[in-house]
Order: structure tokens, then sequence, then C-alpha cells
């Protein structure tokens, strides 16, 4: 098993809502293409040729589907030796060096917060936005799902990983 801190490449880290977006883009896509093709069959055997304006459908799915796939893989969290990258569904993308890093928080419930939190040595903290809670738990009691937490494991795992190798040289 590799360490979770590579030189090359960074260890890329996504929580549940960016995943879900991959596949649901990728879903749509096939969804799309699949209606053009049966548009174009059925236009054919039919012999009517006006059934041919379907394929806007094909259109409107496939795009939909692909900009949800390009989201959801800009969504993510790069672990490097030297920082920690991420970019979040929409906005800035942020770059934060390992040795400002004083320790990680990730919320377990929503009234807590719904992004895991970077806290610096100056006592600043940093949301790290691509690591958020879904938006599918209410209540200020909900507790986090299972992809924001493991997420959030995977990034403390990470600067842990640093400290033992990088932090106390």
């Amino acid at each position: 098993m590799s360490s979770p801190l590579q030189a090359d490449p960074p260890q890329v880290i996504r929580c549940g809502v960016s995943k879900l977006l991959i596949w649901m883009g990728l879903a749509l896509v096939v969804v799309g293409v699949l209606l053009g093709i049966g548009g174009v069959i059925w236009a054919v055997l039919s012999g009517d040729m006006s059934l041919l304006a379907g394929l806007i459908l094909t259109a409107i799915f496939g795009t939909a589907g692909l900009l949800m796939h390009l989201c959801g893989k800009r969504c993510r969290v790069e672990v490097t030796v030297r920082d920690i990258h991420w970019s979040p569904l929409v906005g800035s993308s942020t770059t934060v060096p390992w040795p400002a890093v004083h320790h990680i928080e990730v919320p377990e419930r929503l009234r807590d917060g719904r992004t895991a939190r970077l806290v610096l040595h100056d006592g600043q903290r940093v949301a790290v936005t691509a690591i958020r809670m879904s938006s599918g738990t209410t209540g200020s009691s909900a507790w986090a799902d299972a992809g924001y937490r493991k997420a959030g494991q995977q990034l403390i795992q990470a600067h842990k990983t640093w400290l033992a190798t990088w932090g106390r040289r």
C-alpha cells in the first residue's frame, strides 16, 4: 500500500457529492445517446423524419451530463508533500502549504459546520470547500454522511503522514 503523500502524482480526495455528480453525469450522457439512437431507429422504421427532432433531447441530456461530470471531476482535494490544494464545485481554487496547518477539523454534525476546516498556526480557520456534507442532511442535529466523513478522515490521515514524515525536520 502506498503512502498517502506522494511526490507525483498528488493524492486526490473526493467527497460523496462530487463522486455522485461524476456518475450521474455519465449516466445522463448515456441516456442522451440512447435517446438519440432510439430516435434515429424509430424515424427510419416509421418513415416519419419529424421524429429526428427528438435529437434535441440527445443534445440536452448529453450537455447536462457532461457539465455535471466535469463539475464532479473539478470538485476535489489534491494532497502533495508540499501542500494541500482544493477546487470547489464553483469558485476559485485554494492552496495552503502543509507547514501552515496546525490541525484539521471535520465537523460530524450539521450545526458545527458543513465543511472540513484547516486550523492554521496563526489561529485562522480555512474552509476546505471541496469536502462538505451533502445537502440531503437536514436539521440542526443531523449527522454527516459517510462520503464526507471518509474524505475528512483521508485528509486528517494525510496531515498526520506529513507531520510524521516532514513536519519534525
